[in-house]
């Protein structure tokens, strides 16, 4: 059985230090955005679900823009940005645009533990994953308005923080149940 977003707040709530309603409001505003698709009705088959992706999406949410009524829009721009590598595709997950990254990283744990930080740069339409304390994809919404923007707001996530979204993912496709609360869940016996 497949768990929704909305039951799966509480952990990503520990782990990002932020409300679970707050994190439900940017839920919305993505649902209402068409960035998350929810399934219409009441109960377990409906809502929107629990996915690498849209735990991703859930996450550039927030670290779009601290006003909710801007999430939605920038969280869009942030998440189909796309890497100028060669084919266009990011060397560390092979992903297309900065949502499938995200996605990657967060259900793949050894590509998890190579990124040291995620940083997104909303007013200067810029994203970032550095990894393996060397490398960083670039990834731009719009190179025309980078050199216009003269202060840039930006959020990031640091590794331990990817690291334990990651494992929290994981864990929720293996279909087992978060404990919240409970450290066995968090730790499986190492500090990676």
């Amino acid at each position: 059985m497949t768990t929704s977003l909305k039951s799966f707040l509480p952990v990503l709530s520990r782990i990002l230090a932020e409300p679970a309603d707050a994190l439900y409001k940017r839920q919305h505003a993505l649902v209402r955005e068409g960035l998350l698709e929810s399934v219409p009705g009441h109960g377990p088959r409906s809502g929107v679900r629990a996915t690498p992706e849209s735990v991703a999406m859930l996450l550039i949410g927030v670290l779009a823009s601290p006003s909710l009524s801007q999430a939605g829009p920038a969280a869009r721009w942030i998440a189909n940005a796309r890497p100028g590598y060669p084919k266009n595709k990011c060397p560390l997950t092979g992903a297309t645009t900065f949502g499938g990254v995200l996605a990657k990283v967060l259900s793949d744990e050894s590509i998890s533990k190579r990124v040291v930080n995620v940083s997104v740069q909303p007013s200067a339409r810029l994203a970032s994953v550095s990894y393996d304390d060397e490398h960083a994809i670039s990834l731009s919404f719009d190179e025309q308005h980078e050199s216009k923007v003269k202060v840039r707001f930006s959020t990031s996530l640091a590794a331990e923080t990817i690291h334990e979204l990651t494992k929290a993912v994981t864990k929720l496709l293996s279909n087992e149940k978060p404990h919240i609360g409970q450290r066995s869940f968090w730790d499986n016996g190492s500090a990676g």
